[in-house]
């Protein structure tokens, strides 16, 4: 029998294939205003970076979202190398129909560092286009490879409470996207049931994840 899963990001259609699956959507994704400078100076000198690394696919649909409202010819990309992190990202940037140089098969922070050490970088200068969440370790990457980067922030993700509770014994597994969706479901939530298995995609959501559960577990403690 197949598992019941419970999906709390924004979008399932990586999961969606499965038996009784239920999207619980406990993020939300929001643009960043054109207006504002900083996005209209990376999109004005979008030529003069040598790679862009794509870590998510929110980012790739953000990207060229941009791309389309600033009409800028996609045309203006193809001397620059696209890396996409993870199969949900090089699947969104197929859909632009743009070349996609290099792929990563882990789609998270880590996954992110290790393909840029399966490359030549030497004088590059690496676009980032992302949500409004630092990702620290791999900046640090950057920073201690001294190679040449720039942030720029199209989205972010909010949390947001669904519109009805769910029982979680009506399921086995439960997909947690971000850190941002695993402190939405404990704003819902005291607790994991043992009997739900936990998918949890990259360090930053696990160790959340980890956060919240050390803190039930010293709450426990103090009742003793």
């Amino acid at each position: 029998m197949a598992k019941r899963v419970l999906y709390t990001g924004v979008d399932p259609s990586g999961y969606s294939k499965e038996d009784n699956f239920f999207h619980f959507p406990l993020v939300s994704l929001h643009m960043r205003s054109l207006s504002v400078r900083e996005i209209k100076d990376v999109f004005e000198k979008i030529y003069s970076y040598s790679h862009i690394l794509f870590t998510t696919k929110y980012g790739v649909q953000s990207f060229f979202r941009c791309m389309s409202a600033l009409k800028i010819p996609k045309e203006h990309l193809e001397p620059v190398f696209l890396l996409a992190v993870g199969e949900g990202t090089k699947r969104a940037l197929e859909q632009e129909g743009v070349y996609i140089t290099y792929v990563g098969s882990d789609e998270t922070e880590q996954g992110a560092i290790r393909m840029l050490e399966a490359l030549d970088l030497e004088d590059a200068n690496i676009l980032l286009p992302q949500a409004g969440i630092t990702r620290a370790k791999l900046i640090h990457y950057l920073v201690e490879k001294s190679i040449s980067y720039e942030v720029i922030i199209l989205y972010d993700l909010i949390k947001q409470r669904p519109y009805t509770e769910v029982d979680l014994a009506d399921f086995d597994k439960v997909i947690f996207t971000t850190p941002v969706a695993v402190e939405a479901f404990f704003d819902i939530y005291d607790d994991i049931p043992v009997t739900l298995d936990v998918l949890s995609m990259g360090l930053a959501t696990r160790c959340r994840i980890k956060h919240y559960l050390d803190l039930k577990s010293k709450q426990i403690a103090q009742k003793v």
